[in-house]
């Protein structure tokens, strides 16, 4: 049995399973629950230069869109669906890529509402969807056992090791083709950023490297700087990017500044670490938009089985435990506020001045843990405002 693999797709519904935070109604303390979060990155700082510009575009690689969620309406773009895959309008396909446009785009309704971090500028969004898949037996044994908890619904899928193996493949090589459609599609659509909240540094078919290979060379050669997740390993990154200017590769902090770690049951998840690494954001305590309508949470014969999560008529969420995934657009909402300010700057630049803006923690100087450290909004702004009066 390849334990991997197993681990592949435990960790996967595990961060499925710990989507479900406490769900807030929408009230007058959400941009309140963001402030320590926005003083300790220097965002009100960067905030009286910019908060971006509807002519910056963010490219969005993930799974599902809320485009009727009451702050991301008008903010999001529809754009691209994966071909040969499910796009079912339900909490577990859309919640996901609903979250991580959030961190960036989404605009209050009122002042005292959730605010993204690049709130004036758009998301142009690329659906990766899902295939039929191991979910169906998810949902198959939490059926017939519904007070199961999630890791002994993981230990009754770990028995059938063949069909693990099988779905591991499948969807190792299609969420990276995917991926990389989604990339060229992008770039082609004029993004000046893309992010992506996926683990793409990982062991592919050689079709499917090639395929991802070519997708992140035609974004370097048209300009345009990709913001990736490490991924939630706790491993080591394998140093196989051909071309690292034009590539932010984020990890993923807790509260005191060290590497974010979280164990369930036997399974322990982590920032992943390595020379790749760039820099880091902090993601526990994050509020985050959540589908918005009853209808994405109650599903009775969707592709993927019944799909029926309680509803609590929030359109927020105060996530506890954020990961990599959600690091990302933290460092993709200043990139695009870069743009923002100084939209000719190049890729390379761009990067360059973010890193160069971090906040220097765990071992002195570049580490493979933290990178050159925590990112720092107010810093990033003021250097290239610098710059733009020096030019």
């Amino acid at each position: 049995m390849n334990r991997v693999l197993l681990l592949t797709v435990s960790l996967l519904l595990l961060s499925h399973y710990f989507c479900f935070a406490q769900v807030t109604a929408e009230n007058d303390t959400l941009f309140f629950k963001q402030k320590a979060l926005f003083e300790k990155l220097g965002v009100f700082k960067a905030w009286e230069t910019t908060q971006g510009s509807p002519d910056v575009f963010i490219g969005c690689v993930d799974n599902g869109f809320d485009f009727y969620h009451p702050y991301l309406h008008d903010q999001l773009i529809p754009g691209y669906y994966v071909d040969g895959a499910y796009h079912p309008m339900t909490f577990t396909t859309m919640s996901h890529g609903t979250l991580v446009s959030s961190l960036m785009v989404a605009k209050s309704k009122n002042e005292n509402g959730m605010h993204g971090l690049a709130p004036d500028c758009k998301v142009l969004t690329a659906s990766i969807g899902s295939i039929e898949h191991i979910f169906r037996r998810r949902q198959e044994i939490m059926k017939d056992n519904p007070d199961m908890s999630m890791q002994d619904v993981m230990m009754e899928i770990d028995k059938d090791s063949l069909a693990v193996r099988q779905f591991a493949d499948r969807w190792n090589t299609y969420a990276g083709e995917s991926i990389a459609k989604s990339i060229i599609y992008l770039v082609r659509n004029n993004v000046k950023v893309i992010n992506i909240s996926s683990e793409i540094i990982a062991v592919y078919p050689e079709q499917t490297q090639r395929k991802i290979d070519d997708a992140f060379d035609y974004a370097r050669q048209q300009d345009v700087l990709l913001v990736i997740a490490a991924g939630n390993s706790n491993k080591e990154i394998p140093n196989t990017l051909k071309h690292r200017d034009h590539v932010i590769m984020v990890g993923a902090l807790s509260r005191d500044d060290t590497r974010w770690m979280m164990t369930a049951g036997n399974i322990t998840q982590g920032s992943n670490w390595g020379e790749l690494l760039d820099v880091c954001a902090p993601v526990e305590e994050l509020v985050v938009c959540m589908p918005s309508d009853e209808r994405y949470y109650n599903s009775d014969d969707g592709p993927m089985g019944a799909e029926h999560i309680p509803h609590k008529a929030g359109i927020c969420d105060v996530m506890p435990y954020g990961a990599t995934s959600s690091a990302a657009p933290i460092v993709t909402s200043l990139a695009a506020l870069v743009y923002s300010i100084a939209p000719d700057m190049t890729a390379d630049e761009v990067k360059k001045v973010i890193l160069e803006s971090c906040d220097d923690i765990g071992d002195e100087g570049v580490d493979v843990y933290t990178g050159h450290g925590r990112i720092n909004f107010g810093k990033t702004i003021t250097s290239v405002m610098n710059r733009s009066k020096s030019e």
